[in-house]
């Protein structure tokens, strides 16, 4: 089924088209196409906040808000199979820990980056789950 989404292109050298492991996501959610289209409805919703509160933390040097906003959605990006973004989450959840934000500026920039993309890719792949439901 993951075979089945259509691959973006990559925006930087080295970098994978698909930023999300659709097989891993699938095997994630114990093979339930069903399930993984309500996860990533809950998904589109969520990421959204987080992201945007992450970015509002780094700004205002709020190291708990950092905390908790990575730590939240590092979780999300563990259903997905995003490893990478996972890790950039949980280095930024690190540094809300050790009082470290303005240290964790670059990664969160990454990260951002990432999850405009990754937001992408889990919307295209929900709509084709919705659509192959019906």
């Amino acid at each position: 089924m993951a075979s089945e989404s259509p691959a973006l292109q990559a925006n930087s050298p080295g970098e994978p088209a698909s930023l999300v492991d659709w097989a891993l996501a699938l095997d994630i959610v114990g093979g339930d196409a069903g399930v993984l289209s309500e996860v990533l409805e809950a998904f589109l919703v969520e990421a959204p906040r987080q992201s945007q509160a992450i970015e509002r933390a780094v700004q205002a040097g709020d190291a708990a808000a950092l905390h908790l906003a990575a730590h939240t959605l590092k979780s999300s990006l563990r259903y997905l199979g995003a490893k990478e973004s996972q890790e950039l989450a949980f280095r930024l959840e690190q540094a809300g820990r050790a009082n470290a934000v303005a240290e964790s500026r670059a990664i969160a920039t990454e990260l951002a980056r990432r999850m405009e993309r990754i937001l992408i890719e889990a919307a295209t792949e929900w709509r084709r789950l919705r659509g192959n439901s019906r």
